[in-house]
């Protein structure tokens, strides 16, 4: 019977203490700096005008072949040249994170 008594008893308290409402937490907001890529490209080059915009149909049909295949020299030059030119102007940046 005590036993039971003191079981009852202590049921009891962890009841009552576990009745009352517990405070709520505290919320704190305070401002955290967050690093964000942003673009570094100053000077970028323009992509040069590929051969298909640049030629019309009939003059290109007209050219001989020693012609065409100077445009298409000069045509690849450009290209290695703008290609070295963005690389130049790229350099500075870091990768943006993944």
């Amino acid at each position: 019977m005590r036993s039971r008594i003191g079981f009852l008893a202590l049921a009891g308290l962890l009841i009552a203490g576990c009745a009352g409402q517990t405070p709520e937490p505290r919320v704190v907001l305070k401002p955290v700096p967050v690093a964000t890529p942003v673009g570094c490209v100053v000077g970028r080059p323009s992509e040069p005008q590929s051969l298909l915009e640049r030629v019309p149909d009939e003059t290109w049909d007209a050219l001989a072949p020693g012609a065409k295949a100077r445009a298409v020299e000069a045509q690849a030059g450009e290209r290695m040249n703008y290609a070295d030119a963005l690389k130049a102007a790229t350099s500075g940046c870091k990768d943006a994170p993944d």
